[in-house]
């Protein structure tokens, strides 16, 4: 027994037992599908009963006229042994059973295709359903028993279900309009009616096709073995052994306004007497053809079963050649393409890969050609319409069958433009529906727009068709080409849009331009000579011709008879221009002619003939201009050769004069680099004495100067400009010029707060509480074996702390590397804060570099102030004659052996001296000797004390010798640590001066010596006469550590040939103040502001002295420092 299974209806319980009775009877033939289920024993299930057979059955779909199906079984020749007998005594019982059709019957093949929607089973003979039974037994089938619910079929008769369908469709009544009617019918009786208009309509409850989505669109397959069936059913009285099957697929359009498109697969049998009409397999929807035929056609493998139960699909295909675009069959009784050629791909060019339809057929003789599109719709339509048009160029390849596509438009939904609309068509009480719409041809063609144009970044107009033109808002139909004229109206002349006008102004010009371009070339001397008259306006011209030349001229009567300007032409077209009889070099003539002064335009001549006539009228002037540009040409050349030679001294001053006589003869203000540099040189400088030198020289304005200075971003008040400067500064340097000495020192400001370049500044940067800056830290980088020489930072302070600028000075040294600097060593004055600091560094007189632990930086204190704290720590002692008791610099002499220099000596060669007209100790003075507070700064008071002619003069009196003596040691330290020139020792004829050129020199060891001096004389503190502990230490440390330095120099620097010891001090430092103070308006006490804008133009000034005026631009400046475009000379 087959197994079941189900659902309960809502008409009874489930009951197996019932159940398989119920489907016993079915199989037996006593019981229809429908009368089972409506048996009062059974309950309305729906079961489904399946057995293990290999064969497949469908039940075909309802046909069109409602006739009566019979189940067919895939084994014909059984079905036709069988039919004969069965035929007669079916159609009687058929004409006397009073049996219904049941409406819901289902039977599915699950083998080939998806579940079909079947039709009821009439009842049959008990005979013929035993003979179907025994046909059936080898058939795997499933059944549907639907229960039904409100939408009972019995009691409906067929032929009047059939009128009431044919009228439904006739009326084209719908499902909402007839479900209403039918409701209203049976309050009225008539019961017999179903509820619902699905019922009447015998509609499917479900759907048992398939729908996936490939190639691009959805496709929906229906299967071939159903309609083949369906086919056998109705059309054949007996199965024939042979069945042939004709397929077509082509596309379909379903919309004018969108690419939607069906694409069906449609198949027919082609028997000898008999050709059926095409039933559904397969239909594809999408908006363009399938992209993928493999992938179209994957359903459609069940055609292999059918071919291997007997079906037999036939087609056939021929190709011919492509010349010009067209199909040409060019030769005759050429041999054809056959099936076996297919099979084995003898045309590599077809296969472009594999088929899913690998079919036992012939792919050439059993495929046919389509004889609608070819004959129909192909050759014989274009044989009419060559009948008709009476031409016969060219047979094409393919024939255009889409009719002609019109856009349409929609009514504006706006009320005031749609009574507008409706207004201009000429049709009187109309008005229109929602889908009304007007056709594009009654619109003028002003008002579609059928582009949609947008600009692109690069300045270029894109343009793109749009598939739905639209119209413009104002656009109103006008044309109505069937109807009288005065109903279509002229569009009103709107202005052309801006761009279009200016567009055709410019096309315009350019045409007048091209055309004039066009007739103002000179073709040849000939053209000259035969056109010149016609050409040009020779008024006040005198013209001569020969055959090698023409001159034109002008004649002077005023003293005698004299040719003034004269043109000359010659019969290459070279031009000769004589001005008083002076010939125009090519530099004159520049401004109309090329190079090579050949003339090749009508309008060269015009302009010549012009200039050179009023040329003539201003005879004076011209004269004058004329000598100056001659006497510039000549400078000029005079300038070339001065480069090429070296023994030229004053290039630049050469140069300076050049342009002063360019600027005299030019209309148009532009000045050389050596005049810019000297003129902002000198306006940096002051501001007064510059402006005094423009009424006198020809020089830029002030303002040009200033957006100079402004466009150059080198102010040290923000890092990244200082780093990109220090960095333009360190590029060119070697190795050896990068080693610098960083210089400390600090310079009292006005406290103020001032607003430059939307910045505050006067404020201190170790302050938390915005206080103002008292002092500027600055910092200052000077080459210990080059001149480099800049500020590298300025910091403001209030009352700042040596903890507080040790942190400053190790960021300081980071920063400096870091734009390819090297620091050798520190110097700073003696000032307590820069010697705590020292402390905090290091607790020697040298440290580690941070970036280069193997290196050394050197802590050294300012010999200049260690020079005047002698002088003053001397002027201050309170003891007797102020007196100095120091020891022996011989180390040999006795500890207790001590000597006394006392400044009453100095006062006393100086009274003595006073009114002498020779003196002996000339450089001493009265500021010297009691200098007030401002006074004690100036260190050459202080080296008036020490000076070669006082300790002379000390040492011709032997009361004062022992003063002499502590004079002459002191002097000899100050010439060895003050020398900062090279020849400063050859000049003075002193040994002392002389730089360091070996770490063998023998004032090193006077050094030492020195050293050992100090330590001893500072151990003698039972007297009351030696130098302060600060200017002991600072001169103690700054010694050793000049030692350590020159030692350390000529081991680690090969480069280095010598040594000034005078490098490491702070007077470069000094000096920049004093320029900051000088560019400030001499104002002594500056503010941080002034420091900074003085410090900017310091920067500028030294690019532009190291500026290459041969190879150097400003434009150079402004891409190295980041700069805007500098505005035009003034």
């Amino acid at each position: 027994m087959p197994k079941f299974k189900g659902r309960i209806s809502n008409r009874g319980k489930w009951d197996e037992n019932k159940m398989k009775e119920a489907v016993k009877c079915v199989m037996e033939g006593k019981l229809s599908v429908r009368q089972a289920a409506d048996s009062p024993t059974l309950p309305a299930t729906e079961a489904v009963h399946s057995t293990n057979t290999t064969d497949l059955l469908k039940q075909p779909s309802p046909l069109p006229d409602g006739s009566k199906k019979r189940l067919v079984t895939k084994d014909v020749e059984s079905k036709q042994k069988s039919q004969g007998n069965k035929k007669d005594e079916a159609n009687k019982q058929k004409a006397n059973s009073p049996t219904k059709k049941s409406k819901n019957d289902y039977l599915e093949t699950s083998g080939i295709i998806d579940t079909n929607l079947m039709n009821e089973e009439p009842s049959t003979s008990k005979c013929e359903n035993k003979n179907k039974t025994s046909e059936m037994e080898n058939t795997n089938f499933t059944i549907f028993i639907n229960g039904d619910s409100e939408s009972d079929h019995d009691g409906i008769d067929s032929e009047s279900n059939d009128n009431e369908k044919n009228q439904v469709v006739q009326h084209r009544i719908c499902h909402a309009s007839l479900n209403s009617l039918l409701q209203i019918l049976r309050l009225h009786g008539h019961t017999e009616l179903p509820v619902d208009a699905r019922t009447l309509m015998k509609i499917p409850r479900t759907t048992r096709f398939r729908v996936s989505y490939r190639s691009g669109g959805q496709y929906a397959h229906f299967g071939i073995a159903a309609g083949i069936i369906w086919f056998l059913e109705k059309w054949f009285p007996a199965y024939p052994n042979e069945i042939k099957i004709n397929v077509n697929i082509d596309g379909l359009p379903l919309s004018k306004s969108s690419e939607s498109q069906f694409w069906p697969i449609f198949a027919s049998i082609v028997n000898n007497d008999y050709y059926t009409e095409p039933c559904i397999v397969g239909c594809y929807h999408g908006l363009q053809k399938p992209d993928n035929v493999n992938n179209f056609l994957e359903l459609f493998v069940e055609a292999k079963q059918l071919l291997s139960e007997g079906v037999t699909i036939t087609n056939s295909i021929q190709e011919g050649d492509y010349i010009e675009d067209r199909v040409v069959f060019s030769k005759v009784g050429c041999s054809l393409r056959i099936d076996a050629s297919f099979i084995n791909r003898n045309q590599p060019e077809h296969h472009v890969g594999s088929c899913c339809l690998e079919l036992n057929i012939g792919m050439v003789f059993q495929i046919p050609i389509d004889y609608m599109h070819l004959v129909c719709l192909g050759v014989m339509k274009r044989l009419l319409q060559f009948r008709v048009d009476g031409k016969m160029e060219y047979v094409p390849l393919e024939f255009p069958r889409k009719q002609e596509c019109v856009t349409t438009f929609s009514f504006p939904k706006d009320d005031e433009r749609k009574l507008q609309w409706i207004r201009a068509i000429p049709r009187k009480d109309w008005t229109p529906s929602s889908s009304a719409v007007v056709c594009v041809k009654h619109f003028c063609e002003s008002d579609v727009i059928y582009h949609d144009k947008w600009l692109l970044s690069d300045g270029t107009v894109q343009q793109l068709s749009l598939r739905n033109p639209k119209l413009k808002p104002e656009a109103v139909p006008c044309v109505f080409p069937n109807l009288p004229s005065y109903l279509s109206s002229k569009p009103k002349c709107t202005r052309r849009d801006p761009q279009e006008r200016h567009d055709n102004i410019i096309k315009k010009h350019s045409q007048v331009v091209e055309d004039f371009l066009k007739k103002d070339i000179i073709s040849d001397f000939n053209d000259l000579k035969n056109n010149y008259c016609q050409q040009v306006n020779i008024f006040e011209w005198n013209v001569k011709l020969l055959d090698a030349a023409i001159h034109f001229y002008v004649l002077n009567c005023d003293d005698g008879l004299s040719i003034e300007n004269s043109i000359s032409i010659k019969q290459d077209l070279t031009v000769h221009v004589y001005v008083r009889g002076n010939l125009l070099s090519e530099h004159d003539l520049n401004w109309i002619l090329p190079c090579d002064l050949k003339l090749s335009r009508w309008s060269q001549l015009v302009n010549l003939l012009a200039h050179f006539k009023s040329y003539a009228s201003n005879s004076s002037n011209s004269e004058l201009s004329y000598n100056l540009k001659k006497g510039l040409e000549y400078l000029i050349k005079a300038g070339e050769r001065a480069k090429e030679s070296d023994a030229f001294e004053f290039i630049k001053t050469l140069q300076i004069i050049i342009d002063q006589l360019q600027q005299m003869v030019s209309n148009k203000r532009k000045y050389s680099i050596n005049t810019i540099i000297m003129a902002f040189v000198l306006y940096s400088q002051t501001s007064c004495c510059y402006r005094l030198l423009r009424e006198f020289f020809i020089l830029p304005h002030k303002r040009y100067l200033q957006s100079i200075s402004s466009s150059l971003n080198v102010s040290p008040d923000l890092d990244n400009n200082n780093k990109n400067y220090l960095l333009g500064i360190s590029k060119p340097l070697n190795s050896i010029e990068k080693v610098v000495v960083l210089q400390i020192d600090e310079i009292y400001i006005s406290s103020r707060l001032d607003y430059r370049a939307k910045n505050i500044v006067g404020v201190a940067s170790n302050s938390n509480d915005n206080e103002l800056a008292k002092t500027v830290v600055t910092f200052m980088i000077s080459g210990a074996f080059s001149n480099v020489k800049e500020i590298v930072k300025f910091s403001p302070a209030n009352n700042i702390k040596g903890e507080d600028l040790v942190h400053v000075i190790k960021d300081t040294i980071t920063f400096i590397q870091s734009c390819g600097f090297e620091i050798l060593c520190i110097v700073t004055d003696n000032h307590s804060i820069n010697r705590v600091a020292f402390k905090n560094i290091s607790s020697t007189y040298s440290f580690p570099n941070p970036s280069s632990p193997e290196k050394l930086i050197f802590l050294i204190f300012d010999f200049v102030h260690i020079f005047k704290n002698i002088w003053k720590n001397w002027m201050n002692l309170k003891n007797l004659h102020q007196t100095f008791i120091y020891c022996d610099f011989i180390e040999s002499t006795p500890e207790n052996t001590v000597k006394y220099a006392k400044f009453r000596h100095l006062k006393d060669v100086y009274r003595a001296e006073k009114n002498l007209i020779v003196k002996q100790a000339y450089k001493l003075n009265y500021k010297s000797l009691y200098p007030t507070v401002l006074e004690k700064q100036k260190v050459n008071l202080a080296d008036n004390i020490f000076h070669a002619s006082t300790i002379a003069c000390l040492n011709c009196n032997n009361n004062y010798k022992e003063t002499a003596e502590f004079l002459q040691i002191i002097r000899n330290w100050w010439d060895i640590v003050n020398n900062r020139d090279v020849i400063k020792g050859e000049i003075k004829r002193n040994d002392m001066c002389k730089p360091f050129k070996s770490p063998s020199d023998d004032r090193i060891e006077w050094l030492k010596k020195f050293a050992d001096w100090l330590q001893r004389w500072h151990n003698l503190t039972q007297y009351n006469g030696y130098l302060t502990k600060e200017t002991f230490s600072a001169m103690y440390q700054s010694t050793l550590a000049l030692i350590s330095i020159i030692q350390y120099v000529f081991s680690h620097f090969s480069e280095v040939k010598y040594v000034l010891p005078g490098k490491f001090t702070t007077e470069n430092l000094e000096k920049r103040f004093g320029m900051c103070r000088s560019l400030a308006g001499c104002n002594y006490n500056v503010s941080l502001d002034d420091i900074y804008g003085a410090e900017k133009k310091i920067r500028i000034k030294n690019i532009f002295k190291k500026a290459d005026s041969s190879n150097f631009s400003l434009s150079d400046i402004q891409e190295q420092f980041h700069s805007v475009e500098l505005p035009d000379a003034q």
